[in-house]
């Protein structure tokens, strides 16, 4: 379903894609700040500077407070323990967690093995699960591809229930 920033909420696992990296950090600190969290946010990502990036971003956006009790993770999609990534979001249950093409990335490095795409989808079954039962928020950050569709392969799109296109992608 394609929506707007403004919907994502509690309970939803919502898809934000397109434009750079920096308005997708942006977006992401948005969402975090109409939630008013009260708790920590857990950011996941396969870049190692994100958290930098994150906390540059919330400063140009007078956001600090929202990182006080933030967590960030660096995957390295090849080497990734699938299993491992629904983990801090159902034991820690952070109000918040946003995973940077952590899912893509993983897809992109299995080249097709069957085990991952089946490990891969359990995850995000436990992930969704663990978002509507407990009211928690999770955000998908992607790119667009040339056409301006998400970079997101269909067996992660399948657990996403909104999709929202940042502005300085091409258009669908």
């Amino acid at each position: 379903m394609q929506g707007m920033l403004e919907e994502v909420g509690p309970g939803v696992v919502a898809l934000i894609y397109g434009g750079s990296l920096q308005s997708r950090v942006e977006a992401s600190l948005k969402v975090a700040s109409r939630l008013a969290l009260k708790g920590p946010a857990l950011f996941l990502s396969i870049y190692k500077g994100f958290s930098s990036l994150v906390v540059s971003s919330a400063h140009k956006l007078s956001l600090q407070g929202l990182l006080n009790k933030a967590l960030f993770v660096h995957v390295e999609p090849s080497q990734a323990d699938v299993e491992k990534l629904a983990d801090g979001l159902v034991k820690v249950r952070p109000p918040l967690t946003v995973y940077d093409q952590v899912f893509t990335a993983i897809y992109a490095a299995s080249l097709g093995d069957i085990e991952v795409k089946s490990r891969l989808n359990t995850c995000l079954s436990l992930i969704k699960a663990a978002s509507r039962r407990h009211c928690l928020t999770v955000l998908l950050l992607d790119r667009a591809k040339e056409d301006g569709s998400p970079m997101t392969p269909r067996l992660i799109l399948r657990h996403v229930d909104l999709v929202v296109q940042l502005p300085g992608s091409p258009p669908r």
